[in-house]
């Protein structure tokens, strides 16, 4: 699984059709396409002194709560207001964990909710991502300070889906039927 690079020229190069979807919605939405708490996490961002980087992957990580349907996140960190403003107005429910040990069994979570998001810092040990990557509909969230490193790391437990290595983090998707492939994108 090589690592593509999404081109900034309408989503050419994406050949995967929820990597496009992604590409398109979240990335690089049409004029007219905004969520409501676009303009509401601007703001708080700005008051919270966020840099204008950090802002934009805050609306970007909103926009792909929405476009995912995710219900319930499972965090091993400490939110900042921006992602948690993001998480509340996607309508998520936030699980706060001190240690990654500490999440209790993901199959028995994710039967009752269609989709997942796990939130980590740096490294995520092989077995973890393993389970979280083998139930379809979950999704991986990894800050580092290697996105790129955190890719090439999490192809090795991904069976089916999509990995997307951004700015300031790389995200997992978990896809029944889908090949895996790996994107950098702008996220």
């Amino acid at each position: 699984m090589n690592l593509t690079r999404w081109r900034n020229s309408h989503g050419f190069g994406v050949h995967s059709p929820f990597g496009f979807k992604i590409a398109k919605g979240v990335v690089s939405p049409g004029r007219n396409y905004s969520y409501y708490a676009e303009a509401e996490i601007s703001r708080l961002a700005k008051k919270e002194h966020v840099p204008l980087e950090h802002a934009k992957h805050y609306i970007k990580f909103h926009r792909l709560l929405c476009i995912l349907n995710i219900r319930e996140a499972y965090s091993s960190i400490q939110l900042n207001k921006c992602m948690q403003l993001a998480l509340k107005r996607a309508g998520v429910l936030t699980h706060k964990y001190r240690s990654v040990s500490k999440i209790p069994d993901i199959g028995a979570m994710t039967e009752s909710s269609m989709h997942a998001l796990y939130i980590f810092e740096d490294k995520v040990a092989g077995e973890i991502a393993e389970e979280i990557l083998s139930t379809p509909g979950n999704v991986m969230m990894i800050y580092s300070s290697n996105p790129l490193a955190t890719a090439q790391e999490l192809k090795k437990y991904l069976q089916s889906g999509i990995i997307i290595s951004g700015n300031l983090c790389t995200f997992a998707f978990s896809r029944i039927q889908t090949q895996p492939v790996c994107y950098q994108m702008d996220l």
